[in-house]
């Protein structure tokens, strides 16, 4: 739900401000793309290096990787 209003937002901000010429619209189109961009860039997902399927009784190791992407 929260999606869809966001999408129309931009959408409709999209339209009537770039393309209609009001400004505040024009600031809000801005505004959701920044805010767009924010999210890719700062909120990385978690990469899933290898799974392994365990049987009972198994042991396991896990090593953690800090840094950037490999």
């Amino acid at each position: 739900m929260r999606r869809q209003l966001f999408d129309r937002l931009f959408k409709t901000s999209v339209r009537r401000g770039l393309l209609g010429g009001n400004p505040a619209l024009r600031s809000v189109a801005i505004g959701v793309v920044v805010i767009r961009g924010t999210r890719r860039l700062v909120g990385r997902r978690p990469e899933t290096v290898k799974r392994v399927r365990m049987r009972p009784g198994t042991s396991m190791s896990v090593d953690v990787r800090r840094g950037g992407r490999r």
